[in-house]
């Protein structure tokens, strides 16, 4: 099945998933992945990553006001931030080999 395909049937046969897989790059291929259900959504500001909590604990969700407000905090954080950071995005548009090793670069690097 190819990965086209796969992703399709990820999405008609369990809406829930096609919001928790992602591609991953690997030398020579990419490999999906699927994790559990989350309680975040990813934010990207400015070159910046950011997690920000959607769900409570018990599973309901926090008022659209307070997720705006988050939102906002959010923005402003990326805008006063001068540092220079690294555009993951640009490395997507590269070949599938080069995006492995600048990702795993770039991760061993944090470590």
């Amino acid at each position: 099945m190819s990965d086209y395909h796969y992703v399709l049937y990820v999405y008609v046969s369990d809406g829930t998933r096609i919001f928790t897989t992602v591609r991953v790059p690997c030398k020579g291929e990419d490999i999906l992945v699927t994790h559990q259900p989350a309680r975040n959504i990813i934010v990207l500001v400015n070159h910046r990553i950011y997690s920000l909590d959607v769900l409570r604990e018990d599973d309901t969700p926090y008022t659209s006001a307070s997720i705006e407000a988050a939102l906002k905090q959010i923005c402003s954080h990326a805008r006063s931030q001068t540092d220079t950071v690294l555009s993951l995005g640009v490395l997507t548009a590269a070949d599938r080999d080069v995006w492995y090793v600048m990702l795993y670069t770039w991760l061993i690097a944090l470590t």
